[in-house]
Formats: structure tokens, sequence, C-alpha cells
């Protein structure tokens, strides 16, 4: 089962699921978000709920796997006034020309994500020279017995997500210089910055 499939399945229960988190990471995207510049795309919109985080004067273009959260999202945001565009497609084959955008944005994607290095390749295939990469996850602690039973544990939440996941080392493993990994909680969750700095990958 992909994520796809996973995520259209609960899409219409998705945001009363996610809601303690939503809570958390809400504030946090906000603070994130005025770091963006210029053309955004949100990798990951899932049902919606990062639109609230922007500022005002955004141009962003959205991007979601599931159709069944991308549904949900149409539906929750028909009458909002700000203006951008909700495109289904799977993050490893975005339809995007190189480098059209200025800023990167993803808020626990990654965590689910199949092939990660490869979608964060994709991602700066996107991004202009000396753009950003904005992220949001939760990750797999460096403390060995947290983090030993976060593996154990892994595989009763795939393809939900997963949780043992070191997406720093994936960021950097996809080439992008990364300028800031901020804990937000333990070392779990993290506000993650990077940079796409020259053309070549190293």
């Amino acid at each position: 089962m992909n994520e796809a499939f996973a995520y259209d399945r609960i899409g219409k229960i998705y945001d009363a699921l996610a809601s303690p988190l939503e809570w958390f990471v809400s504030k946090r995207r906000k603070e994130l978000l005025l770091l963006s510049k210029g053309l955004i795309l949100e990798v990951g919109f899932g049902t919606g709920n990062s639109i609230t985080g922007y500022p005002p004067d955004s141009q962003m273009v959205a991007v979601e796997v599931s159709r069944g959260m991308l549904e949900r999202a149409a539906f929750k945001l028909k009458d909002n006034k700000r203006g951008f565009d909700l495109i289904l497609a799977d993050m490893g084959y975005l339809p995007f020309r190189d480098e059209a955008f200025d800023t990167l944005f993803s808020s626990l994607v990654m965590c689910t994500a199949s092939g990660p290095i490869v979608k964060l390749q994709e991602m700066r295939r996107l991004t202009k020279n000396e753009g950003k990469l904005l992220m949001i996850e939760h990750v797999k602690s460096k403390k060995r017995v947290l983090g030993y039973w976060m593996d154990k544990a892994n595989p009763l939440v795939v393809p939900l997500d997963n949780i043992n996941r070191d997406t720093v080392e994936n960021v950097e493993k996809a080439s992008w210089t990364v300028k800031q990994d901020r804990n937000l909680a333990g070392d779990i969750f993290k506000a993650i910055v990077a940079e796409k700095k020259g053309n070549d990958f190293l």
C-alpha cells in the first residue's frame, strides 16, 4: 500500500485524527513561513491546514499526492480568497520546469514519503539557485533508548508514517545545504532550513 492510497482512505477523517498534532505544528509553521520568499511550492498540502500560516501576500502553488486529501482541501478552502493552484501529483515527478520556485515548503511529509532522498532531489531541481527549503518534520531521536524503540515501533505505523527517519541527513544526501536544524520538541520535532547552492549535485 503506497502513501497515496493510504491517505485516500482517511482523507475525510484526517483532520480529526491530526487535530492534536495540528495544534502543535500550526504556530511553528507560521513562524517558519516568515522565511519564505517569492513563488512558493508546498509539497504535501494534505487537507490545506497550512494555508493560514502563509504571509498575506504569498504567492504559492500546492501539490498533494492523495486525491482524497486534495478533494478535502478543495472543499475546505472553496471560500478562501487567496489565489493559489491545487495540483494532484507525486512529489517524485513534479510537473514543473527546473528552477521554477524561490521557496519549497513541506510539513510532516518526508516522514511519509517513499524514497525521500529522490523526492528531495526533485524538490531541489525545482528550486532556484540560492532558494530555500523550509520543513517541519519529526525524526528519529538521537537518544539511544528512545531511538531503539522508535525503530521497533515503526512497522506498526507504515505506510501512514515513519517515525525513525533521519530527515536532516536525507536533506544533506539530496545535496541541499542545511542552514538550520532547530529542535521544536525534544530532538524529535524539528524546523529545518536548507538552501540550494549551485546547480551541480555533490
